[in-house]
């Protein structure tokens, strides 16, 4: 969706620093998740290997998850196998989170660059919501 110049041009100081102060929020929000998902990555990477390189095991597709459990389970507890499929349930759900709430927004802005008359005839919030909504 283009910027409203016009818009923009009228804003006093103490608007422009409140939508700047947005920024930061966005900013900072990204920065945390971010960081959040390399401590998880790097986490997952070093518990792994000291749980597989020992053993010589690689689990193969859908029993990577039991198998990773149950190996935590017997190094370090039943909590820790318990800890880390919420760990991995929660790393696969909200990455799929990421990806479906970016869908609607990539295939509004595709539809509004190609095809002009799509932008003039919907609304940028309609445009969003019908390809939300299927």
């Amino acid at each position: 969706m283009a910027a409203d110049e016009v818009t923009l041009k009228k804003l006093s100081k103490l608007e422009a620093l409140h939508i700047k102060g947005w920024f930061r929020v966005v900013y900072t929000d990204a920065t945390i998740a971010m960081l959040i998902g390399i401590i998880v990555t790097v986490s997952f990477l070093i518990a792994g290997a000291d749980v597989l390189g020992p053993q010589h095991l690689a689990p193969r597709e859908p029993d990577v998850a039991i198998t990773l459990s149950t190996l935590f389970s017997s190094h370090w507890g039943k909590f820790s196998g318990i800890l880390f499929m919420i760990g991995g349930a929660a790393a696969l759900i909200s990455t799929q989170i990421g990806q479906l709430a970016g869908w609607p927004r990539l295939l509004a802005d595709s539809f509004r660059i190609c095809l002009p008359g799509f932008k003039e005839r919907f609304v940028w919030k309609t445009q969003l919501l019908n390809f939300a909504c299927f």
